[in-house]
């Protein structure tokens, strides 16, 4: 869950993000529409089924002692975070 280890956390909470950082540093790398709309619709497509899968996973690994809590809060930050970005991608601000 640290962007700073991790190259999903990484592409999610910071890479796309900068998508819309301004104003940009010379050499930074940013994320060109046609990759951000790919990740959008694929982070779109994981917030649906998250709806259903969250309290599944949740019930199964309480079951078994198991906290997800720290996962989950930040799974739902990136959500919250990334999700209005797509849709002002695809509004093209």
């Amino acid at each position: 869950m640290d962007p700073g280890k991790s190259g999903w956390w990484s592409t999610w909470v910071q890479f796309q993000v900068q998508y819309y950082d301004m104003p940009r540093k010379p050499g930074d790398r940013i994320e060109s529409p046609a990759t951000l709309g790919r990740k959008c619709w694929a982070f779109a497509y994981l917030r649906q089924v998250w709806v259903a899968l969250k309290p599944a996973l949740e019930a199964a690994t309480t079951a078994h002692g198991l906290n997800l809590r720290p996962f989950i809060a930040a799974w739902d930050s990136a959500v919250a975070l990334t999700m209005p970005l797509c849709d002002r991608t695809m509004a093209n601000w």
